[in-house]
């Protein structure tokens, strides 16, 4: 980390005032990305970190803020992979249109109430479903949380592609009873 604050300005006092403010400008980056796993401080922090631990003593940088912005932006990659590529929830399938930052207490509650009035309507939508397409959702959320997709297939006596298919059939009309029902209230 010396060395990162070190390549800032030779002075440390004014170094420190530089790496602060980088370090509120990735917390703006990673708020204004909203969605995320976890809090922009800890992504501004993970980057920060990789930006320190990448730096080789011989590496010339000409702009040490873009290279930092560079590596948020690997992170923020990074987290979007590991997103689209885990499924731990039926919530998380079926929830959409979150909003896209970090809002303060009173947007907090607000933001609060829509998800509690969201996942309301999801459930009334999924108790219209029927038991079978239910049980196979839930299934599919935990095989697909499990990696084990393709064991749920063999074991329904399905290929994976008909199994998406159906599931994807489910998804998208369980979509829209949600947003009629919002519309209706």
């Amino acid at each position: 980390m010396g060395k990162l604050i070190a390549r800032f300005d030779p002075n440390a006092d004014k170094a420190k005032e530089k790496l602060v403010f980088i370090y509120g400008n990735l917390i703006g980056f990673f708020k204004k990305c909203g969605n995320l796993s976890a809090l922009p401080e800890e992504y501004a922090i993970e980057t920060i970190f990789r930006a320190a631990q990448s730096l080789k003593d011989d590496q010339e940088i000409k702009n040490l803020s873009a290279y930092i912005f560079k590596v948020a932006w690997n992170v923020l990659h990074e987290t979007w992979r590991e997103k689209k590529n885990r499924t731990t929830s039926l919530e998380e399938i079926l929830v959409e249109g979150e909003p896209a930052s970090y809002p303060d207490d009173e947007e907090e509650r607000s933001w609060f109430r829509w998800k509690k009035r969201r996942l309301k309507l999801m459930q009334q939508c999924l108790e219209k479903r029927s038991s079978e397409e239910r049980a196979l959702l839930q299934q599919y959320v935990e095989a697909k949380a499990q990696d084990a997709v393709e064991a749920l297939a063999k074991r329904l006596q399905m290929s994976i592609n008909t199994l998406r298919i159906q599931i994807h059939r489910i998804r998208k009309e369980l979509k829209l009873c949600v947003k009629a029902r919002q519309k209706d209230s």
